[in-house]
């Protein structure tokens, strides 16, 4: 399944894996053009220190920073015969929203995941808990962010609501997470008729 999800200068193009398996943790990849990674990579301090988990088993990640000049980066993607580079680290994908929300120009980027209302917790948590290289998350934050994406993909994307057992997954994680409970029962059944 295909969405779209724009907020401010930012428009994400989203195609969701099968939600019959999908994880509530929210995998996601994010495709990035070559010019686009190195130009976050130079330019952005948050997306610098959240890529290193992208960049394992690459040659990239035993050279010092000063030494990971744009060159190199361009030469290692060039090599390896990259057109994008995935960045799958869930702050490194926020630090992409926050650099560009940050930008005059407008951006398209490009979106694997899970399922569709990542990319709005993750929009939300750059938008207001972001700041340089730093994403605060705290039970009241996340609860919130959880609780928007939820609201908003009732409202635009009604028939993509995550099932009975992704929530309670979600429930349960956020329990472990923070020690606090979540409630997710009145999207449990969104969609079903009462019989």
């Amino acid at each position: 399944m295909n969405y779209q999800y724009t907020h401010d200068k930012i428009t994400v193009n989203i195609e969701q894996w099968n939600t019959d398996w999908a994880d509530h943790k929210g995998d996601t990849a994010m495709s990035l053009p070559v010019d686009k990674f190195v130009d976050l990579y130079e330019n952005s301090c948050s997306f610098y220190e959240f890529v290193q988990y992208d960049l394992e088993g690459t040659d990239l990640v035993d050279l010092d920073r000063d030494e990971r000049t744009v060159e190199v980066i361009k030469a290692f993607l060039e090599n390896k015969g990259l057109e994008v580079f995935r960045v799958s680290n869930p702050d490194a994908i926020i630090s992409v929203y926050e650099y560009y929300l940050e930008e005059d120009n407008e951006v398209v980027l490009d979106i694997e995941t899970e399922h569709a209302s990542w990319v709005v917790h993750d929009m939300q948590h750059a938008v207001h808990d972001a700041a340089g290289c730093t994403i605060y998350v705290k039970a009241a934050i996340e609860r919130e962010r959880i609780l928007f994406s939820m609201d908003y993909t009732k409202k635009h994307w009604p028939d993509n609501m995550p099932g009975v057992e992704w929530l309670e997954e979600m429930e349960d994680d956020f329990q472990q997470r923070f020690k606090q409970p979540l409630d997710l029962e009145e999207y449990k059944y969104f969609g079903y008729e009462e019989e």
